[in-house]
């Protein structure tokens, strides 16, 4: 008995992957959406027909993140695009850059669920992936997600990887290059989806990306007035946040680092109580950069050849 996902890409939108990842997921609730036709018409108060209508697929799979086994295909699809290559002194370690490209391939999700059933999920697309972190705890991903149909899949013995989820206390955040002590920290990545429904076809001719948006929300430690200041003054800053594992190889660490060359400050609320810690609060979002080329970049460092 195994409760499990197994995520691959897929080569064109709705075929399954020939290959994957197992994920040992916390939670999911994808499943299938079903549009009747039932018509309304002038004979009876009751409605007397009922034609089956559009599939499509939607909800979510909540993650633990660790630098392996899975990670590397969810950043895939959520971006769209990676390079791959080997960090000079390496031997084993591979650097792999994934920033925003125009189109986001879709994935083929397998969830087992006991003995019960292993129910096969095609044509899946991220619509968000929301990454949060708060002391004491690992982090987590959720993935908001799209997807074209559903059919029966075939149960695998699975082999989930052995390293650990990045957990708090291996992450550093800087804004505008300093270090900052925040109590909670959460990121998220969406895609604005266009699902194609046509004539013809009862499911999702393809789920074509639109507009991409990076926001995110922060409590720090108040205990200076810097970041507010930046509020207050409608001042851009630049924000990163880098989790560092254990290690590969001598001089190389297994790594995710999210890099945000512009962000705006959306809100910000300070207040007291009582004597509780001094916090603030800010919602903030990713603006492009001209300069380094894109609106959000992350790097994952670990010993996969690529995605």
């Amino acid at each position: 008995m195994a409760r499990y996902a197994w995520v691959g890409l897929e080569s064109s939108f709705g075929q399954p992957a020939a290959s994957g990842k197992f994920m040992d997921i916390a939670s999911e609730d994808l499943h299938t959406v079903h549009d009747w036709i039932l018509p309304e018409t002038a004979g009876r108060r009751e409605k007397r027909m009922a034609i089956p209508g559009q599939l499509h697929v939607e909800g979510s799979v909540d993650v633990y993140v660790p630098p392996e086994g899975g990670i590397g295909e969810i950043l895939k699809a959520l971006l769209g695009s990676v390079s791959t290559e080997t960090p000079s002194g390496a031997t084993n370690a591979r650097l792999h850059t994934f920033t925003p490209a125009d189109s986001v391939p879709s994935l083929t999700i397998d969830v087992c669920m006991d003995d019960v059933a292993t129910r096969r999920f095609l044509g899946c697309v991220l619509g968000s992936v929301e990454f949060s972190v708060a002391p004491g705890e690992v982090l987590a991903a959720s993935l908001d997600i799209t997807g074209k149909k559903e059919e029966s899949g075939t149960a695998q013995n699975p082999t989930f990887t052995e390293l650990s989820p990045f957990a708090e206390h291996q992450a550093v955040v800087t804004l505008g290059g300093s270090s900052v002590k925040p109590r909670a920290l959460s990121l998220t990545i969406s895609n604005e989806l266009e699902p194609l429904e046509v004539i013809g076809d009862r499911y999702y001719a393809g789920i074509p990306v639109k507009g991409l948006t990076v926001e995110g929300s922060m409590d720090l430690l108040f205990e200076n007035t810097n970041q507010l200041d930046k509020f207050l003054n409608g001042t851009e800053t630049s924000m990163a946040i880098e989790f560092t594992g254990g290690e590969i190889e001598s001089g190389f660490n297994y790594k995710l680092k999210f890099e945000l060359p512009r962000v705006i400050y959306k809100t910000h609320e300070a207040g007291v109580d009582r004597r509780e810690l001094l916090v603030e609060s800010i919602d903030f979002e990713a603006l492009y950069d001209a300069t380094a080329g894109y609106l959000i970049r992350v790097q994952l460092q670990n010993t996969e050849s690529g995605y």
